[in-house]
C-alpha cells in the first residue's frame, strides 16, 4: 500500500488516503476540497452519514477520520499512474 499522501495518479493534485475501516487499503483522491468541508465520520462504525462519501484518514485535516466525497476519487480526475515498462534487449 502507498504511504499516506503518496502520489497515486498522473494528476499531481491527487494522493493516497488510507481507509479508516480497512487496514492496508487506500484510495486515490483529489485534494481540492478545503478541510472545513470534510465532516468527521461516525466514530462508532467509521461510516459516513453523507451519501456518496467514504470514511478515510486525512491527518492534515483532522485527527479523526473524515468523510471524503466519492466524486473526488473519480478516475477522470485522478487517472492511474501508467505502469512503466522496461525493454530487455538480451
Amino acid at each position: 500500500m502507498n504511504a499516506q499522501y503518496d502520489q497515486c495518479s498522473m494528476n499531481s493534485g491527487c494522493g493516497c488516503l488510507h481507509m479508516s475501516s480497512t487496514e492496508g487499503v487506500g484510495i486515490c483522491g483529489f485534494f481540492s476540497l478545503p478541510c472545513s468541508k470534510l465532516l468527521p465520520c461516525n466514530s462508532l462504525n467509521y461510516e459516513c452519514d453523507q451519501p456518496e462519501s467514504i470514511c478515510v484518514q486525512h491527518p492534515r485535516c483532522n485527527a479523526r477520520p473524515v468523510c471524503y466525497p466519492a466524486s473526488m476519487m473519480d478516475k477522470r480526475i485522478c487517472p492511474n499512474i501508467a505502469s512503466k515498462r522496461t525493454i530487455n534487449d538480451h
